[in-house]
């Protein structure tokens, strides 16, 4: 893997998964470097109180901030290896707006 994505992902993601708090940070740095996203498996960041009234279901705890998890969702986005950083921002911001008032988060997959 490339170091200054890999340095990325030793610094920034929140759990064994590729999800970031500052996941356009993660995406530049991943396109700057030559690399693509595959897909996205998406996780809902909600209170762990309130994990039955999320879109998700188990995940990963939030160690900064234990009252709050992220929870895998069913919603999967494949094959978007083909589209630029600009069309994966949109396309992430739209399943984000689209989802509201859920709080959606990407995990990625990627290729680099």
């Amino acid at each position: 893997m490339n170091p200054e994505i890999e340095r990325f992902i030793a610094e920034n993601s929140v759990c064994s998964d590729f999800i970031f708090r500052n996941w356009k940070d993660f995406l530049n740095i991943l396109f700057e470097n030559g690399g693509c996203v595959e897909s996205i498996l998406w996780f809902e960041y909600t209170p762990v109180e309130k994990q039955a009234e999320s879109l998700g279901g188990g995940g990963f705890a939030d160690r900064d901030n234990p009252e709050y998890m992220w929870a895998e969702t069913m919603i999967y986005d494949k094959n978007l290896s083909v589209k630029s950083l600009s069309e994966i921002v949109l396309h992430i911001e739209k399943v984000i707006s689209d989802n509201h008032p859920h709080n959606l988060v990407p995990s990625f997959f990627i290729n680099e």
